[in-house]
């Protein structure tokens, strides 16, 4: 099976190692060979020339980087434009005859993989981590920006053959907003299960705190440090973004036990949350949050703000601890629940497996390969 793979728009193998999550990205794609070798991807990626350093070959994929045939404008708005020539100039660079179906990367730049599915007459899967629409409206992004994903939203789910969500909540959005909600399907974020990690017993970790994620207003870190400030545990913050220059001058001006330590490999990420005793997050909304879900598979012990897809994988004092944004209520939950060692035991082990059980890569991959089957004809 020939399955032409369009990343997220924007988003290159070079990015994906930039930001540290290309081995968990190619980690996925091997375990497609795994399960069926006759399964081959050609991905359509948003890079240049350069992308190919990052590509791995040895799988027998191809990779096609749009920006080493078109132009890579730095005006968005000409940088749209030339995405929707992009759809015509792959159809002379792949043997149509081969192509058995088409799936594209989150929702962002699914007007480029629906022209060439248009052209090529193939169906598309078109995969989304989390619902942009709902993501935009959260973050209050102006009208005509929300109108656009709505529109994008809605083309998207009445031109695919199959459409999937990581959660329960975004399938509920969807069915209660859009018409074409029968070919919504649940397909969660998934993580890598090394069942030959030694994993260390939670009592045995160091009692520093961890926070993975962007540092973007949408994550809250500052939240966290205000919670945190008083109590003088250790706190380490991995990722980057536009508020790291804000973070490290308040950490320096209060001289807080907190270090920024930037953007790391995903495998790097895996061996820090297996050594820390505890993971937070405060964030204003998530989807299926994959750090949180490497967290809990590690056997942290999770302290995640509450909303209706965190609901979805965490069950408070089972295993993890959901709280409110209320000042205060983070430092509390926290003081409370971490002197009870049989408790925080229990916690660890009850997180690993609800994840193993629900979020495993294998799992994954099984029915993403149904889905393939289901809408390619024998």
């Amino acid at each position: 099976m020939h399955i032409i793979y369009f990343l997220t728009y924007n988003y290159s193998f070079k990015s994906w190692n930039e930001s540290g999550n290309l081995p968990r990205e190619l980690a996925y794609f091997k375990k497609f060979k795994e399960f069926d070798e006759n399964i081959k991807f050609t991905f359509v990626s948003y890079g240049k020339k350069d992308d190919r350093k990052f590509f791995d070959r040895s799988l027998g994929n191809e990779l096609i980087s749009i920006y080493e045939y078109l132009p890579d404008c730095k005006n968005k708005y000409l940088r749209f434009l030339v995405s929707l020539y992009a759809p015509f100039v792959l159809k002379k660079m792949i043997d149509i005859k081969s192509v058995d179906l088409v799936k594209q990367n989150q929702i962002q730049g699914s007007w480029v993989s629906i022209i060439f599915k248009i052209i090529v007459k193939k169906p598309i899967i078109i995969r989304t981590g989390y619902d942009a629409l709902t993501f935009k409206i959260k973050e209050r992004k102006p009208r005509i920006i929300i109108l656009f994903y709505k529109l994008l939203t809605k083309y998207s789910l009445s031109q695919s053959d199959i459409y999937t969500v990581t959660s329960e909540v975004d399938k509920k959005f969807l069915k209660s907003n859009f018409k074409n909600y029968k070919k919504i399907k649940l397909r969660r974020n998934f993580v890598t299960v090394n069942n030959n990690y030694v994993k260390i017993p939670v009592e045995n970790r160091d009692s520093k705190i961890i926070c993975v994620g962007r540092l973007v207003e949408q994550k809250n870190l500052f939240f966290i440090i205000d919670e945190f400030k008083d109590l003088q545990i250790n706190l380490e913050i991995y990722g980057d973004g536009s508020q790291k220059e804000k973070l490290t001058s308040l950490i320096s001006l209060n001289s807080l036990p907190v270090n920024v330590m930037g953007q790391i490999e995903n495998p790097k990420i895996l061996d820090k949350l297996n050594n820390s005793k505890y993971f937070v997050s405060a964030s204003f909304f998530e989807g299926n949050p994959k750090n949180v879900l490497e967290a809990m598979l590690s056997g942290c012990i999770v302290f995640v703000s509450e909303n209706e897809n965190t609901k979805e994988i965490i069950t408070d004092g089972e295993d993890g601890f959901l709280y409110s944004l209320e000042k205060g209520a983070l430092k509390r939950k926290f003081s409370i629940n971490t002197l009870n060692e049989e408790l925080l035991h229990n916690i660890s082990l009850n997180a690993s497996n609800r994840v193993k059980k629900n979020n495993s890569l294998e799992k994954l991959v099984k029915l993403e390969i149904s889905d393939f089957k289901e809408v390619v004809p024998e």
